[in-house]
């Protein structure tokens, strides 16, 4: 599943599904690229048997163990979002 997950990701940025980060809630990017330079896709946009759909199946395996291991399983009471971020190549944690 990781690696048809991966493959998706690579073909969503290829196609340039991904858009640049922000700041917060705000509307302007940062100002400075070696802060935050990535690119994003929020998986609950993914549509179902789309490109994502991989990501998508993938985040929902990961969203139930930990429900059950954190005893959340109401969705409703805890809701969980999760996000697909791409980094250039020459980029470094800091």
């Amino acid at each position: 599943m990781a690696g048809a997950a991966e493959k998706a990701a690579r073909t969503l940025l290829s196609k340039g599904k991904l858009r640049p980060a922000r700041m917060g809630t705000s509307s302007d990017l940062w100002k400075d690229r070696h802060i935050r330079g990535d690119k994003i896709m929020w998986v609950s946009e993914c549509l179902p048997g789309g490109d994502a759909a991989p990501i998508a199946e993938l985040v929902r395996q990961v969203e139930c163990k930990l429900r059950r291991d954190l005893g959340m399983e109401d969705a409703k009471s805890f809701p969980l979002s999760a996000q697909l971020s791409a980094y250039d190549a020459g980029m470094q944690a800091q």
